[in-house]
């Protein structure tokens, strides 16, 4: 990256691709969940999962070049995360509080991602963009502070009625931590014992 052009459209192509990797896996999410106000808000991000697409598209039109998306390792982590959480853990507040948690991470991505992308395209006077990116913005972060009154009012003080049940079993015997990063970029895992 040379340019701002080229960091917005590596912005632009980066957050292409996180919102379809949500879209893909929303469904998974909302079947996991238990409390009905977190579905509605996934369900409504399944269901109107070519919305900020289809705005996307427009925003890569005003810079004249082709939609499509480059890898974010980013979103697939924060996904990852989600369906580590589904794994690992059993229907109820703790999963949901899990889940809200991680949906608010993605969400938390998003508004981070499209307010640069917003500043880079005023900036760049790229006025049929602002407007896009502004609205999608906006809806990331209405999305995010939803969340966090499901998770504020009633959620997490369910979850928390299921503290130290299961605290023993699931110390780990090990610490991880990042590592040096390999031939990629990405940290490598190191196990540390844990002090006793």
């Amino acid at each position: 990256m040379k340019t701002m052009n080229d960091l917005f459209l590596h912005f632009l192509q980066d957050i292409y691709y996180a919102e379809k990797a949500f879209a893909k896996s929303s469904t998974k999410i909302m079947k996991a969940v238990q409390n009905e106000e977190v579905r509605k808000i996934l369900k409504k991000a399944k269901d109107n999962a070519q919305e900020p697409i289809e705005a996307l598209d427009r925003v890569f039109e005003a810079v004249d070049k082709r939609p499509r998306g480059k890898t974010c390792e980013a979103m697939n982590g924060l996904l990852a995360e989600c369906q580590e959480a589904i794994e690992e853990g059993e229907p109820g507040p703790v999963l949901d509080a899990a889940l809200i948690a991680s949906v608010q991470g993605i969400k938390t991505y998003e508004v981070t991602r499209y307010g640069s992308l917003l500043a880079f395209a005023r900036k760049m006077g790229l006025h049929s963009a602002v407007e896009e990116l502004q609205k999608l913005r906006d809806a990331a972060h209405a999305d995010d502070e939803e969340l966090t009154r499901i998770a504020d009012g009633g959620v997490n003080t369910e979850a928390s009625g299921k503290r130290g049940q299961d605290e023993q079993a699931s110390e780990p015997d090990q610490d991880e931590e990042p590592g040096e990063a390999d031939e990629k970029g990405k940290p490598k895992t190191v196990r540390k014992p844990a002090k006793r």
